[in-house]
């Protein structure tokens, strides 16, 4: 059996929500240590923040993103440019 074979594992609800929370974490520390956003030039990490920051903006292009989530990410400053 080939592994794409399965259907894609898809945590619990509120599994979704920690690490969503998580990643937020990271990159608000990424912020307030650094004064400015990830780049996609920089390292390993500060590229996998650039691109949760990218996939955020989509979302709430979508409409996909709560109150709570969008009101975390603006403390980030201008995240969604």
């Amino acid at each position: 059996m080939v592994l794409h074979d399965r259907p894609r594992y898809r945590p619990p609800r509120h599994g979704r929500e920690l690490a969503w929370d998580l990643r937020y974490t990271a990159a608000f520390r990424f912020v307030a240590a650094q004064g400015r956003l990830p780049k996609q030039l920089g390292g390993r990490e500060e590229r996998g923040l650039q691109r949760w920051l990218y996939a955020q903006r989509l979302k709430l292009e979508s409409g996909e993103l709560d109150e709570r989530k969008v009101g975390l990410l603006e403390a980030l400053g201008e995240w969604w440019d």
